[in-house]
């Protein structure tokens, strides 16, 4: 472990240094290296601090590229890169009446367990299926299922689903047509739910899992069977 201590630290006076500054910083270490043995040895939890962005996805980048596996059920579907839709880069994904197609990361359930974290997206549905959402991004781990689950309406407005598939409560950006928004979905540890962030605004509070999964994974894409298709900015998991 590297321990970052200011230079002042160790700035000698005119004759020599001083072991005022340097006793605290060696009892620093010592304090630090009980505390680590004791979270192996004895199975101590700790809180898990400064994990950072674990899974990103921008642009018209290919998401295999970046850390993502390609899955797909049934017929399948078509991912393309999108250079320029209307000035804005971004990943395609889309399927057919008889098709799943997404991406997935692992997780860890155990580096979770302790943890707040964001799962922010930036997109678009320009088709949805008629009677329920078909784009979808999720966390799953031992613990809980977070989603939200994206349509398009009939004149193009955005609906985003939060918590079970079908079921969950809905936000739908009336009047805002079907041009880019930004998504978040802010899981708390300690309040043990989660809200919906629409464009830099709370839009949905207390949602709750949907159940438990025996895989820990990001997942985004297209989670049911279409027609549907979405064009991806960005995704983004920070824990």
């Amino acid at each position: 472990m590297a321990l970052s201590v200011p230079p002042s630290r160790f700035t000698s006076s005119v004759g020599g240094g001083s072991a005022f500054y340097v006793r605290p910083f060696q009892n620093t270490i010592m304090k630090t290296i009980t505390l680590i043995t004791a979270v192996f040895v004895l199975g101590l939890s700790i809180p898990i601090f400064g994990q950072g962005v674990l899974y990103q996805h921008l642009g018209a980048n290919n998401p295999t590229a970046e850390g993502f596996t390609l899955d797909t059920s049934g017929t399948g579907g078509t991912a393309s890169a999108i250079p320029n839709d209307g000035g804005v880069a971004a990943w395609s994904t889309q399927v057919g009446a008889g098709g799943t197609l997404w991406y997935s990361g692992q997780l860890s359930s155990t580096a979770l367990a302790q943890s707040d974290w964001i799962l922010s997206v930036n997109m678009r549905v320009l088709q949805s299926g008629p009677s329920y959402e078909n784009s979808f991004v999720q966390v799953r781990t031992s613990d809980y299922i977070y989603s939200l689950w994206f349509a398009a309406q009939a004149d193009g407005d955005p609906l985003v689903r939060a918590g079970a598939f079908a079921t969950g409560p809905v936000f739908v950006l009336d009047g805002a047509g079907a041009g880019y928004h930004d998504f978040q979905l802010r899981y708390s540890h300690d309040a043990g739910n989660a809200e919906l962030w629409v464009d830099g605004v709370m839009r949905l509070s207390g949602i709750t899992s949907s159940g438990q999964s025996g895989i820990s994974v990001l997942e985004w894409g297209e989670g049911q069977a279409g027609p549907s298709l979405s064009h991806w900015s960005s995704v983004s998991f920070e824990a």
